[in-house]
């Protein structure tokens, strides 16, 4: 990237990311933050950014948890994604391939996959959840109202219980198909 002052121009700024981006845009993006800031890591040649200070450390612990925490909450979003959905390709494939075609106790089977898609639905009905949070989060910004309010509003609060109710409901179901197995194999 071209020094902005050669350019002319300002430089860019990249807006923070949604929920579910991938982490390679993240990687992306701190290279070419990193390479327009410099060598130094100063920020202070930025028009309209103030460089982080000694005298402010908790800003910049605030950066940082809040960043590692965004990350947390992508990487349990995909683990429950591809844990969800590849145990229904799994389980599928071991009802057909190991028990045959006359299983006992099915209930368990269908409840299992039940679960398993309540946990997906789960989390994708929290991507949305939280895209709307955000959206209400910058207006209370614009109205100056975030520090009286929670800041989203009460789909914050609803997409914290999504994610908790997807990893419950996965875990719900590995238990089901877990009896269901021993029913048909072990017991």
């Amino acid at each position: 990237m071209k020094d902005p002052q050669q350019t002319g121009k300002p430089p860019s700024v990249t807006p923070p990311r949604a929920r579910g981006e991938d982490e390679e845009d993240s990687e992306s993006s701190a290279a070419e933050v990193k390479e327009e800031i410099g060598d130094s890591g100063a920020v202070s040649n930025l028009p309209g950014v103030d460089p982080p200070t000694a005298a402010d450390p908790k800003r910049e612990l605030r950066t940082l948890l809040s960043t590692l925490e965004r990350d947390s909450q992508n990487s349990y979003d995909k683990a429950i994604l591809t844990l969800s959905g590849g145990a229904l390709g799994v389980t599928i494939s071991f009802v057909k391939n190991v028990i045959g075609n006359t299983p006992k106790d099915t209930g368990f089977m269908f409840a299992s996959w039940i679960c398993w898609g309540l946990s997906l639905a789960c989390i994708l009905f929290s991507f949305f959840a939280s895209n709307l949070a955000l959206r209400r989060a910058v207006i209370q910004l614009d109205n100056e109202t975030i520090e009286d309010e929670q800041p989203g509003g009460a789909l914050d609060i609803f997409t914290a219980v999504l994610n908790a109710a997807s990893g419950g409901f996965f875990l719900v179901g590995i238990s089901f198909f877990v009896y269901f197995g021993y029913k048909n194999i072990g017991g």
